[in-house]
């Protein structure tokens, strides 16, 4: 079978015609809208995800005083209010990334020698905006949250 210039040429351009392809502005529009619910619910789980981490380091912070609060009673038979005598740092006692801070209090209608309360109050929106309490006697509270 021989082919002229002619008919080569002509098939050529039905050929080239009918390969040409690409995305109508519909379908582009689509897709990017898609990506953009896609990002937008996956921004939001994470930022809830990254508050509830964060909650963590309060939660840790208190159990870790909560530990030093009972060795320093069975050397001294009563607690202290103070973070220094625990070991910590002088001036306000916070998480290390500054999303908590801690208050060391008697425990209600108790005294020193029987009970103290630790709380971990949230300093920044990175976190859920739940404070922590527990006591020596280990109640905490929100229950739902440890």
């Amino acid at each position: 079978m021989t082919f002229t210039a002619r008919s080569f040429h002509s098939k050529s351009q039905t050929l080239a015609s009918d390969s040409i392809s690409g995305f109508t502005l519909i379908e582009l529009l689509f897709v990017v809208t898609i990506i953009g619910i896609v990002m937008a619910v996956g921004t939001a789980a994470y930022g809830n995800y990254s508050k509830q981490i964060n909650d963590e380091y309060g939660k840790i912070l208190v159990e870790d005083v909560i530990a030093r609060e009972k060795a320093y009673y069975i050397h001294n038979r009563t607690y202290s209010l103070s973070p220094q005598a625990l070991g910590y740092p002088a001036g306000a006692l916070r998480s290390e990334q500054d999303f908590f801070e801690i208050a060391i209090r008697v425990c209600n209608g108790d005294t020193i020698t029987r009970c103290v309360e630790v709380t971990a109050r949230p300093l920044t929106e990175s976190t859920t905006g739940t404070t922590f309490v527990r006591d020596t006697r280990g109640n905490r509270s929100p229950l739902d949250e440890w």
